[in-house]
């Protein structure tokens, strides 16, 4: 219906919300999430379409996080 909308032209709402949001490919694995982490705090997360995890970023208790791997997996960067 939003999107429906959205193409229209017609009314287009200033926030949508919700506790998360997927971008997922034509197999259904989730590409991009939004949400919240265990600690409640935001993050997004990034994948390839095989699943692999390539980018988090999150809030912590510390401050914010980000951690990117490799498309198998490797752990590339942590900050």
């Amino acid at each position: 219906m939003i999107v429906g909308a959205a193409a229209a032209g017609d009314d287009v709402p200033d926030v949508i919300r919700a506790k998360s949001f997927e971008v997922v490919n034509e197999e259904g694995r989730p590409l991009v999430k939004l949400g919240a982490n265990t600690g409640g705090d935001g993050m997004v997360i990034t994948a390839s379409a095989n699943g692999t995890q390539l980018v988090e970023l999150t809030a912590t208790e510390n401050g914010g996080a980000v951690a990117t791997s490799s498309f198998n997996g490797t752990p590339l960067v942590q900050l």
